[in-house]
């Protein structure tokens, strides 16, 4: 009678499945290039339509090459999906040491009072693994790695470094205190 009990609930989990209920998540760790036309063929065919459970969108950098570049994916994403159905992320963040970061600082009694600019004379970052360009070297030749490294992983961590203590930790919270750390940096120009 069990096995009979479990068949059926195998049977109703697969009919859910099959039959297209549920939340769906799309990760996409594809070229950027093809970022929009997927979009575009998931919205098209109604995959995105959240009917029957949300959908979501995760999308790994690079996002666009520039500031119109990032506009533009932007607004051909915007007409397929709504801004809380697209993550744009950096797998660089899901490392272990980066996640770490915010434990040491805000949960560790002993750092936490003394991680400000009054103990802390300067901060090095440094990029202590070794980049293999096996695989990446099409990537490199399109991105490079001032933009791969710099713009996007060390900034993030710049960023968790330097950050006040946010409010919560719910994602807005952490965005806007980055976000207040990135708009506190002098622009350098070649001439310095």
């Amino acid at each position: 009678m069990t096995t009979s009990r479990t068949s059926a609930a195998w049977a109703g989990c697969l009919m859910r499945i099959t039959d297209g209920a549920g939340n769906r998540l799309y990760y996409m760790a594809t070229p950027p290039g093809l970022f929009p036309q997927i979009i575009e063929r998931l919205g098209g065919t109604g995959q995105l339509e959240e009917h029957t459970g949300w959908r979501r969108v995760v999308i790994e950098k690079p996002f666009g090459i520039d500031l119109a570049s990032a506009q533009s994916l932007n607004a051909q994403i915007h007409r397929a999906l709504r801004e809380r159905q697209v993550y744009r992320i950096d797998h660089y963040l899901g490392k272990e040491t980066v996640q770490n970061i915010l434990i040491t600082r805000f949960a560790n009694t002993i750092f936490e009072p003394l991680w400000n600019r009054n103990y802390i004379d300067h901060v090095q970052i440094t990029v202590a693994e070794e980049v293999g360009l096996e695989h990446r070297a099409g990537y490199y030749d399109g991105v490079g790695v001032l933009r791969d490294m710099f713009q996007n992983h060390l900034l993030q961590l710049v960023s968790l470094v330097a950050m006040e203590p946010p409010a919560s930790f719910e994602a807005a919270a952490l965005r806007n205190e980055k976000v207040k750390v990135l708009a506190s940096i002098q622009r350098q120009t070649p001439q310095q």
